[in-house]
């Protein structure tokens, strides 16, 4: 078992949030989530926490109203 899988399984979380990027992301939780019994949500964010951070620069509007983004 990973050391990462060992520290969420010690600590008392029930939800995991993850942002390193599709699909990395979705493919690291669909491996290991049998292995996490305690977390019963999982939420792939992608780069949002790039874009909240602000170190990311957000599509153009025109972009995101087409739900493009």
């Amino acid at each position: 078992m990973s050391s990462v899988v060992e520290l969420i399984n010690r600590s008392t979380a029930t939800v995991l949030v993850i942002g390193v990027g599709a699909p990395k992301q979705e493919i690291w939780i669909a491996q290991h989530k049998a292995q996490l019994p305690n977390i019963d949500i999982f939420m792939a964010v992608g780069a949002s926490i790039d874009f909240e951070a602000g170190i990311k620069p957000r599509a153009p509007e025109w972009v995101s109203d087409r739900g493009l983004e």
